[in-house]
């Protein structure tokens, strides 16, 4: 049986069509996340990256908080999407030792620039060429970006989430971290 060329486009856009329609409900049912048991926070806490005015900022620094770390670059416009709802996270809970940091993969002067003209409520540090290896060893097996990963006080990853991300569902999963280190 010998399939015409507007059969085979109608099969082919049938089959993309379910393919987006797949991604899209997986999205609308709570992001695209994956948990990374082998994915470990050693690399991270061992880094020392310049922030926003070119201050060497050891991650190591950071134990002991719950962390939300966001990879991102300037150039993604998902990744500028969902800046604000990080800022609005951050505000919401930094009284309760919950820190948002954005890593950009990106170098220092873009970073500089953008902060300088878009400010977000968190820290933002430039990571340049280590991005990706760094996003690589906290579970980004995909280099997917914006990359977010939610670690305990513990240093542990507890989730992670690729592409965009929102208040909403990050609040799912830092709430109970955030109840369980309130409870006596």
């Amino acid at each position: 049986m010998k399939l015409s060329r507007r059969a085979l486009f109608i099969l082919a856009l049938l089959l993309i069509a379910t393919g987006a329609y797949s991604l899209v409900s997986r999205w609308q049912q709570g992001g695209f996340s994956e948990d990374h048991p082998a994915a470990s926070t050693s690399r991270f806490f061992a880094v020392i990256l310049p922030d926003v005015k070119g201050n060497m900022q050891p991650m190591s620094e950071l134990r002991g908080r719950i962390l939300v770390v966001n990879f991102w670059a300037t150039w993604c416009p998902p990744c500028r999407e969902e800046m604000p709802e990080l800022s609005e996270l951050q505000a919401l809970y930094k009284d309760e030792e919950l820190l948002v940091l954005g890593i950009a993969a990106e170098d220092q002067e873009s970073v500089n620039q953008f902060a300088s003209e878009a400010p977000v409520g968190y820290p933002l540090f430039a990571a340049d060429t280590e991005a990706g290896p760094l996003s690589y060893s906290l579970g980004n097996h995909r280099s997917v970006l914006p990359y977010t990963v939610v670690i305990d006080r513990d240093g542990h990853i507890v989730k992670t989430y690729f592409g965009r991300i929102t208040r909403h569902l990050l609040e799912q999963t830092v709430k109970p971290l955030l109840q369980a280190s309130n409870t006596p």
